[in-house]
């Protein structure tokens, strides 16, 4: 049997919520506060970095239907249909924005198409549009192996041919259902990202308030309307729409007045929980992925 080190990780996220189980581990690890700090300032350098791309991925529902097209990419190819019948048995998006979507992601060049040898038309993603979702897996994988360095085993293989097709075929489905079902660490955060670049303002939220070592810093930190707007690419009214969410969700006091915001005691702890599930299941599927991997003598994991 391959012994990947993550064998610990191979839980029910029910066992993982019990005392002793993964999410509380994560909880528990002083390190955890280093893994949400890597992760908002790692999505916040990929859209500074790749801001066309992202501008077209700014929301859960567009972000999961382009990484939605690609797990159908990999397990036989993206058809219309095939992405509207996901999309709404997801619930993410309707069959109506999908297919919006889907065009303009062809005008944009993030998938060409094509007619098969039946004469069916199939979308192919571009190498932009695969590289764009595996860097920002690679973001995730990067954070959390500050608290679990044996993630790095599955970095190992990411930028080798058909990895990230293999992992998208094995665990496509289940990450973007994930957050479409009623787990109780998401519910806090599903109108937040569902708002368009919501998290991304999150994010740099975050980043201001960000002192130093701490889990749970409070103190006020500067906050621009503008300033957001013009690097999000979006408008100000959106910018306010977000705050709005935050601010109800009781995640944050606003003082626009002073151009000042703080985080509150209920954010942090909201979001632990919530980034504790997330990269649970970072790890879990890292190990079961790695599991499918050929063991050889050494002990050490190969590619079949």
């Amino acid at each position: 049997m391959t012994d990947t080190g993550l064998e610990y990780w191979d839980q029910t996220l029910e066992r993982a919520r019990q005392p002793g189980g993964a999410v509380r581990r994560l909880l528990a690890d002083p390190r955890f506060a280093d893994v949400l700090r890597a992760a908002a300032r790692g999505a916040l350098h990929e859209f500074d970095t790749k801001t066309a791309l992202n501008t077209v991925f700014l929301d859960y529902g567009t972000f999961s239907l382009g990484f939605l097209a690609l797990y159908l990419h990999a397990i036989g190819g993206i058809t219309h249909r095939r992405l509207a019948e996901l999309s709404g048995r997801s619930t993410i998006l309707s069959r109506g924005r999908a297919s919006a979507m889907l065009g303009m992601m062809r005008v944009k060049g993030l998938v060409a198409r094509h007619t098969d040898m039946s004469g069916q038309v199939i979308y192919r993603p571009s190498d932009n549009l695969v590289r764009f979702f595996r860097d920002r897996f690679r973001v995730e994988f990067n954070a959390v192996a500050l608290v679990e360095p044996r993630v790095e085993q599955m970095l190992a293989h990411w930028d080798e041919p058909g990895t990230f097709e293999r992992y998208l075929a094995m665990f496509g489905m289940q990450w973007v259902t994930a957050g479409a079902n009623d787990l109780q660490e998401f519910v806090p955060f599903r109108k937040i990202l569902s708002r368009r670049a919501g998290m991304l303002i999150v994010y740099a939220m975050m980043d201001a308030a960000d002192y130093g070592r701490s889990t749970t810093p409070l103190r006020s930190f500067p906050l621009s309307v503008s300033a957001l707007a013009r690097r999000f690419r979006v408008s100000r009214s959106q910018v306010l729409r977000v705050l709005r969410e935050v601010e109800g969700a009781g995640f944050v006091s606003l003082d626009t007045a002073k151009g000042e915001a703080a985080f509150t005691p209920r954010f942090y702890e909201q979001y632990l929980t919530y980034s504790a599930v997330v990269y649970f299941y970072v790890i879990n599927f890292s190990h079961q992925f790695l599991m499918s991997y050929m063991p050889v003598e050494t002990g050490r994991v190969a590619t079949r």
